[in-house]
């Protein structure tokens, strides 16, 4: 299962394309990476380690179809792999995808737009190194940025408000010296709202 999980993907490179408008002349494999990156930098970080790593498994167990994925412990057509684990998968997934989205494209921009040669760093030709340069990149990269946090922080609130213990909570939260109650949630420097509760409340 580990090396399953090393290679899942809770995103495809069609998602990108279709949510953000990103070029369809873009490469797969030049958008993996950064789908990777968004998933182990941003994603697991909010979910915790142990949610992190059952929602894969039961992404890798529902053949990558969202609408086979368990919404409860009595899920009869679509079983979760842990008997008696009563979250709500396919919810859960909602609530990541567009997060996911947003943050491998943000993560993706500088490298499809620049590329790096014997002549130093220059724009990719493309459309857009053309038409809108380094300070269009830049502007851009700070929309899609502010998009993408704004996704994780509706992602951060589902998780502190709709998720309840599983095993991993006690272990987490005494890892980082303090005791807590539903699924830890560690602090953020990149996060634009420091007070996750009042933001929250006010969404």
């Amino acid at each position: 299962m580990d090396e399953k999980r090393a290679i899942a993907l809770l995103i495809s490179e069609k998602d990108i394309k279709k949510i953000t408008g990103t070029s369809a002349n873009i490469g797969e494999t030049s958008l993996i990476t950064y789908i990777k990156l968004a998933q182990d930098l941003i994603i697991k970080k909010v979910l915790g380690e142990t949610l992190f790593q059952r929602l894969l498994d039961e992404w890798i167990d529902a053949g990558y179809d969202k609408t086979k994925l368990p919404t409860d412990a009595f899920d009869i057509a679509n079983p979760p792999i842990i008997s008696g684990d009563d979250t709500n998968y396919q919810e859960l997934y909602e609530n990541v995808y567009m997060a996911a989205v947003w943050h491998a494209h943000r993560l993706s921009l500088p490298f499809i737009a620049i590329k790096i040669t014997q002549a130093g760093i220059t724009l990719s030709e493309t459309e857009f190194s053309q038409s809108a340069g380094l300070v269009g990149l830049d502007r851009l990269q700070r929309e899609v940025e502010e998009i993408a946090n704004l996704y994780t922080d509706e992602l951060n609130c589902y998780v502190q408000e709709s998720l309840q213990d599983i095993e991993s909570v006690q272990e987490e939260a005494k890892e980082v010296g303090g005791s807590h109650v539903g699924i830890f949630v560690a602090n953020r420097g990149w996060r634009k709202f420091k007070d996750t509760k009042k933001y929250c409340d006010d969404v």
